[in-house]
């Protein structure tokens, strides 16, 4: 018989070992593999293998997307039809995206996902001068910021609605590239619980990545972007 004694050191000593193993070479492997920290780099692998599986996800025209986890300062521009579109854009990227979200969005009851995600709060209709700021220190810090100029979800799918001037702002403020992005085919519905196990065919597409002349204005930059948009996808603008 072993002695228990022996026992519960052969289980120290494993858990021990595993625990060397995941600090020294898991959890640096999952840092460098997408955003630079182990806990949003296991949930970006988790999410990419779920989405594959269930939602189909194909990403188009990667090339476009700057590489490695410093891509900044960049802004993300997307159209906006689902929840979990964030999460979609995303999967596509290596570098960590602090996505401005409407306050309302944010649910206490998943509040380990917002602490890692750390989104950028904001009010739904763009005039937030505490999110604007926020945004653009993180900019100019190297950041990366997503953004949805449509406002919130929109009901008519594939059309380009009316954007709001907060990309152009931001892109005539700071000096940051833009990276244009469409997601299409995305869940019908606007619970984000629901649309993460809803199956769907998702498409996300990098259009463009885009630079500015410094000097050019918040609503000039924002009718090339939503132009740009309309022109690689052959979407309407609706008015």
């Amino acid at each position: 018989m072993v002695p228990p004694l022996l026992i519960f050191a052969l289980a120290f000593a494993i858990w021990s070992l595993v625990v060397v193993l995941g600090r020294l070479v898991v959890a640096p492997r999952l840092a460098a593999m997408a955003t630079g920290n182990p806990l949003t780099g296991l949930i970006w692998l988790l999410l990419n293998i779920h989405f594959r599986l269930l939602h189909g996800l194909r990403i188009e025209q990667q090339g476009k997307v700057p590489r490695g986890l410093d891509a900044g300062p960049l802004i993300v521009v997307c159209n906006h039809q689902s929840p979990i579109d964030p999460l979609y854009v995303q999967a596509g990227c290596q570098f960590m995206i602090r996505w401005l979200m409407a306050r309302e969005y944010r649910t206490s009851a998943i509040d380990w996902f917002w602490a890692a995600a750390d989104p950028i709060m904001v009010a739904r209709d763009g005039q937030d001068a505490a999110g604007f700021r926020a945004a653009l220190r993180h900019l100019r810090g190297g950041g990366v910021v997503g953004i949805f100029p449509e406002g919130g979800i929109q009901e008519q799918r594939q059309a380009i609605h009316p954007f709001i001037d907060g990309a152009g702002l931001l892109a005539s403020r700071a000096p940051a590239a833009l990276l244009l992005v469409t997601v299409d085919g995305t869940p019908h519905t606007e619970n984000m619980f629901a649309a993460l196990f809803e199956p769907c065919q998702t498409t996300v597409r990098f259009i463009d990545l885009l630079t500015f002349d410094r000097g050019s204005s918040p609503a000039d930059i924002t009718a090339t972007i939503r132009g740009r948009m309309a022109e690689a996808t052959g979407w309407p603008l609706v008015d």
